[in-house]
Parts: C-alpha cells; structure tokens; sequence
C-alpha cells in the first residue's frame, strides 16, 4: 500500500477517518478537521457531532473502569485493612474532584481525572454535567483554531 491508496481511502471516507482518528487523538485531529471544513472538504455539524459523541463516549468508559476498579479495590483494601485511609480520602477528593475534571478537560490531561471520578463513586448525571459542557466548548474551539489558521495560511 502506497500513501495515494491511503490518501483516497481518507478521502473516500472522511467520517470514518474521523471517527478512527479521534479515538487516538480527538484533539489533534479536530484541528486538522477545522483546516479540511475551511477547504469545504468536510461538513462542519457532522464532523462537530462524531467528536462530541466520540468524546463523551471515551470519557464515560474511562468513567466506567474506574467504577469497575473500585470494586475490586475494596476486597483488596478489606483483606489489608486499609477502609478509613480510603474514606478519609474520598471525603477530600469528592469536594475538589470537579475542579479537577474541568481542568483536565481543559489541559487535556483528563483521563486519570475521570477514572478517579469512577473510583470515587461521583454520581454520573454530575459527571455528565461537568464533561459535556467542556466537551462542547472544547471541540468548537479546536475546529475553529483548524480552520481560521488554514484561511490564514
């Protein structure tokens, strides 16, 4: 395979492509998306739409293990003895988790933030509260930056 097959499968299949790209890197790749809405290559809704929902997607996952997670961290921490250091620090964790996941979200360093989210059993309509407005902000951001550096250059 040369790099024109690769090239006319991108092109052939955009939102694919999209959907692929934002699972490794949903930020880098809604910046390159923006450039390709300002070309007129892509639909700017539908390409908006597929990064929330990707977005969202692979927060709520991670969200997940981190649920999934605590339960087998309490029959480890049972069996050691260790159940009031754990609730000492979910009472402090819970007041500035929020805190936390908006900054993540905001520097991109999101995914431990929302796994202990999991872990600390944050209930999830809060969570989705939080997540889904940074993520609506964000991904306009991004794509804008995409396509007005491409008008500039």
């Amino acid at each position: 395979m040369d790099f024109t097959q690769l090239l006319d499968g991108i092109s052939d299949h955009p939102y694919a492509t999209i959907i692929l790209a934002s699972v490794i890197t949903g930020r880098t790749t809604a910046v390159v998306v923006g450039a390709l809405v300002a070309e007129g290559f892509i639909n700017p809704l539908l390409a908006y739409i597929i990064f929330v929902i990707m977005d969202i997607l692979g927060d709520t996952i991670y969200y997940f293990f981190g649920r999934i997670g605590r339960l087998g961290g309490k029959f480890f921490i049972k069996r050691i003895g260790l159940e009031e250091k754990l609730e000492k620090l979910n009472g402090g964790l819970k007041e500035s988790l929020t805190k936390a996941i908006f900054i993540g979200k905001i520097i991109s360093f999101s995914k431990p933030v929302i796994i202990t989210a999991g872990i600390a059993e944050m209930p999830l309509f809060k969570f989705y509260r939080i997540t889904v407005p940074c993520t609506l902000v964000l991904y306009i951001l991004y794509m804008s930056a995409g396509y007005f550096f491409c008008r500039w250059i």
